[in-house]
């Protein structure tokens, strides 16, 4: 029981936190009531909040109380805001359709069940991201330069960024002690979020239901095993998806979301920070093709997703972590491998044939061949993930050619994770052709 109570004013702790980044939203929102995304957006805010509290604090017994009394002001300004606006919180619930609570309730249970009976095992969860947990958890926080001087640490990755090891070591704080499985509540803290985003995602009710299954469908086990490239994909897919349907519904709460979910991408690791800046190249390309290119100030908002990554670089810089030496020797690497046997037998057709990419692009010719037969004009259809997807897979190849790791090993033991949020481009892409289409029959009945 008393775990149990640690817990929950822990999470209370975190949605309060959260409420301190919704309540502004909210006030320049003009759709009335609760909504789905209001709950993955305040536990998402009050996660990165935490994340970027505990690295500008290295120490938690340094200013300890700024986070409980953040997080009492966040349950104040929430409840005036109810009073003040004259919100029963019950009607604004039931407001919400029961199945989609009984959907979030089963499937959310579901993955937090199998998040927290399976221990830590797998090589990422149990050396990088939860052995950087448990560092943080006995040391109070980030520590000093003497924290992470740790002897032949090169496969620890210390470098890597710190948000899901700091959700963990404070689960662990919140109990009192380390142990196997509930560092591993964190997963939960990202996955929870993204149920309800994807729920909220304004589709027709069968691109809505595709969308969850495929995107929490595609990551597989990786969504528990602690491996970070399964949300990787999934919060490059929710950035992606809700970056263009702010562009048709104008809401600050799909905007929020977009933005919410690069931040996280970039701030789980580089891979994410990587995407983030292709993404922002791909806009740019996209917009100025289409004519649009005097929205670009809008754009800038997405550099507001790199500031924890951005900390969290200068940070580590101070804590003596130095990232993997990709530089050194980088460009005889480069050579060697791009003209060599090598490059197309180990990387491309590796890329291409062993990962989900080629099946992925089985439904996407089908969905934008069967949008051409519709009459679907090719500017109305979704190009700008494809675009993301190439870019970021070029960015994948280029990793490969100058990795300072055996090629076969580092290809053999990481494609098919880091390929991921390719995959997804190219799904979502498909989803989205086909939801086109329907629309525009619809209006043809209309």
């Amino acid at each position: 029981m008393d775990l149990l109570l640690h817990l929950a004013l822990s999470f209370s702790c975190l949605v309060g936190l959260g409420l301190l980044v919704w309540l502004p939203l909210i006030r320049f929102e003009k759709s009335k009531g609760l909504l789905w995304s209001d709950l993955g957006i305040i536990i998402l805010s009050g996660a990165l909040f935490i994340n970027v509290h505990d690295i500008l604090i290295k120490n938690w017994n340094d200013l300890h109380l700024i986070l409980p009394i953040a997080s009492l002001s966040g349950w104040i300004g929430f409840i005036f805001y109810v009073r003040k606006k004259s919100i029963n919180l019950l009607k604004a619930i039931n407001k919400i359709p029961i199945y989609s609570f009984i959907f979030f309730s089963l499937l959310s249970s579901v993955y937090f069940l199998k998040i927290i009976t399976d221990p830590i095992w797998s090589f990422d969860a149990r050396s990088i991201w939860f052995f950087s947990a448990k560092i943080i958890y006995f040391s109070n926080g980030l520590g000093d330069l003497n924290t992470w001087a740790i002897p032949n640490a090169h496969f620890y990755h210390f470098d890597y960024p710190k948000l899901i090891p700091i959700l963990a070591a404070r689960t662990a704080q919140s109990v009192g002690f380390w142990n196997e499985y509930l560092p591993k509540i964190s997963l939960a803290v990202l996955l929870i979020p993204s149920i309800s985003f994807l729920l909220e995602f304004k589709a027709r009710p069968w691109n809505t239901v595709m969308l969850i299954i495929l995107l929490l469908g595609i990551p597989g086990s990786h969504l528990w095993t602690g491996y970070m490239d399964g949300y990787i994909g999934l919060y490059a897919s929710l950035g992606v998806l809700f970056w263009l349907h702010s562009k048709n519904t104008n809401s600050i709460r799909h905007i929020a979301v977009s933005i919410l979910s690069f931040t996280t991408l970039a701030a789980l690791k580089q891979e994410g920070l990587f995407f983030l800046i292709v993404f922002f190249i791909a806009t740019i390309i996209w917009e100025i093709k289409i004519g649009l290119f005097r929205s670009f100030k809008k754009n800038i908002f997405l550099l507001v997703a790199i500031i924890p990554a951005a900390l969290w670089i200068i940070s580590r810089t101070k804590l003596g972590i130095h990232p993997d030496d990709f530089i050194t020797g980088s460009l005889g690497r480069f050579i060697s491998r791009v003209y060599s046997q090598e490059f197309y037998n180990n990387i491309l057709m590796n890329l291409i044939f062993e990962t989900g990419i080629s099946r992925a692009a089985i439904p996407l010719l089908f969905s934008f061949t069967y949008a051409y037969f519709r009459k679907v004009k090719p500017i109305e259809l979704p190009w700008l993930p494809i675009l993301t997807g190439i870019g970021y897979a070029i960015f994948i190849v280029f990793v490969y050619l100058i990795t300072p790791f055996e090629l076969n090993y580092h290809v053999y033991s990481s494609i098919t994770r880091i390929s991921l949020p390719v995959v997804m481009m190219l799904v979502i892409s498909s989803v989205l052709a086909l939801a086109k289409i329907q629309q525009k029959n619809t209006i043809k009945d209309s």
